[in-house]
C-alpha cells in the first residue's frame, strides 16, 4: 500500500496477487485513504480463527475449493474488517469479485467487466 501511495498518489488500487494450486486470487484495496486503525496486534487472534475454521473443514471432510473461498471471504469480511478490501478470483480469460454472503449461502461471485 505505501508503494501505491508513493507512485500514484493514492492508496486506491493497491493489490497483491496470490497463486494457489486451485487458482489465482487478488486482494485489492479500493479506498484512496489509508485504511485507518488496522489492529495488527490482533494477528494472533486472526490466526486462531483461521486455523480453527480450516481445521473444521478438514475434520468434517468439507475441504473443497468452494468452502475454502467461502471461509476466506468470511475471514476478510468478519474478522479483518477493512472497508475497501476486496477479493477477486483471476483466470486466464476473466476475473470475478468474491464476496461472503452469509454462512448458509455460497460465495457471491460478480464477473468483472
Amino acid at each position: 500500500m505505501p508503494q501505491a501511495n508513493k507512485y500514484i498518489g493514492s492508496y486506491a488500487n493497491a493489490y497483491s496477487v496470490v497463486t494457489t494450486s486451485e487458482g489465482s486470487y487478488m486482494l485489492q484495496y479500493t479506498k484512496s485513504i489509508w485504511p485507518g486503525s488496522v489492529n495488527f496486534d490482533k494477528r494472533e487472534e486472526w490466526q486462531k480463527w483461521y486455523i480453527k475454521k480450516y481445521q473444521d473443514l478438514l475434520d468434517n471432510e468439507n475441504l473443497t475449493q468452494a468452502n475454502v473461498e467461502k471461509t476466506f471471504t468470511q475471514f476478510i469480511k468478519e474478522v479483518v474488517k477493512i472497508d475497501g478490501l476486496e477479493i477477486y478470483k483471476i483466470t486466464e480469460t476473466s476475473s470475478s469479485k468474491l464476496e461472503f454472503d452469509g454462512v448458509d449461502n455460497p460465495v457471491k461471485s460478480t464477473p468483472c467487466p
